[in-house]
């Protein structure tokens, strides 16, 4: 297995530690993955405001197709993993179950009148 320092905590880790960059000498990037997530952690930290707000204002600009784009997912996700399907069966039945059962309260507070 070849091995590369990480810049920043001087660590000598495997290839795989490390996230890819196509154009990087070994095709991976200088700093090794975990202290990439501290950067990004402390940078997301720092600029929550300004992240959120131009994720806001993306989507404000785009939102027909950030709609279409999530419905699509919706339906991939729904097909690909059997956890969703089950849990919106379940969700189905329960909701048809609870509307029919509040029909009969009130049908029979109705019939009782």
């Amino acid at each position: 297995m070849k091995t590369k320092h990480c810049s920043k905590c001087g660590i000598e880790k495997e290839l795989s530690e490390f996230y890819k960059h196509p154009t990087a000498k070994l095709g991976v990037r200088p700093d090794c993955k975990e202290c990439r997530r501290k950067v990004s952690s402390k940078f997301y930290k720092e600029n929550k405001i300004k992240i959120r707000q131009k994720h806001n204002d993306y989507y404000l600009e785009n939102k027909p197709q950030c709609i279409k784009r999530n419905i699509k997912n919706n339906r991939l996700r729904a097909r690909n993993n059997l956890n969703v399907r089950i849990l919106r069966n379940c969700r189905s039945r329960l909701y048809t179950a609870l509307k029919n059962e509040r029909k009969k309260i009130i049908f029979n507070k109705f019939i009782r009148m």
